[in-house]
């Protein structure tokens, strides 16, 4: 009698098996989407978040054109956008220095942590250079806007003999956990940002 319950146990198919491979197979594709969506979703709301601040300090210095005047017309005030990070989160702030005063900080965006920018320059040579705000480094990269149109002043970061004679044409922004990226390329002439498709 024992014999005869297993006469016909042969085990699994050929197409079972296969079929149980494949049902494997797309659950394990689905929860990867489902993960990088996930980070390429916070990646491309940091770049949003980059171009809303850029966007700000711009508006900042159009309104700065007739204020702080001196009796020559000449506005003594900068207006920028701060990158920096601290305790690895990267930050914009929107700024504004007189020349002869402190530091005033209008807005900050908190960009997204294990993010980094890079910034790609082109010098007065026609020469490309990069300088990056991340953790890893404790300079501040400084994007500068013209009061008279919006447009970008000039890019530079705390160094001897930085004289911020630089265009920025492109910053990437990076999750340095998972290496997914958006570029967000920058109008010289207007100051204007845009994220990358």
């Amino acid at each position: 009698m024992k014999n005869n319950l297993f006469k016909d146990d042969k085990g699994f198919s050929l197409i079972e098996l296969i079929v149980a491979v494949l049902i494997m197979a797309i659950i394990a594709g689905g929860a990867i989407y489902a993960f990088s969506s996930v980070y390429s979703t916070e990646v491309k709301a940091g770049a949003t978040k980059v171009c809303d601040a850029l966007k700000q300090a711009r508006t900042s210095a159009l309104a700065l054109e007739n204020h702080n005047q001196d009796m020559s017309g000449y506005v003594a005030t900068e207006v920028y956008a701060k990158f920096y990070s601290k305790d690895d989160v990267l930050y914009v702030d929107v700024c504004s220095k007189p020349f002869t005063g402190t530091e005033t900080v209008y807005y900050t965006e908190k960009i997204g942590s294990g993010m980094k920018a890079t910034f790609q320059k082109v010098k007065d040579d026609g020469s490309l250079d990069t300088w990056t705000a991340d953790t890893s480094t404790s300079k501040n990269i400084y994007v500068y806007f013209k009061k008279s149109t919006g447009g970008i002043s000039g890019v530079r970061k705390v160094d001897p003999g930085d004289d911020g004679k630089t265009s920025v044409k492109l910053i990437k922004l990076e999750n340095t956990k998972t290496g997914l990226s958006k570029n967000l390329i920058l109008v010289d002439l207007t100051g204007r940002c845009y994220v990358e498709d």
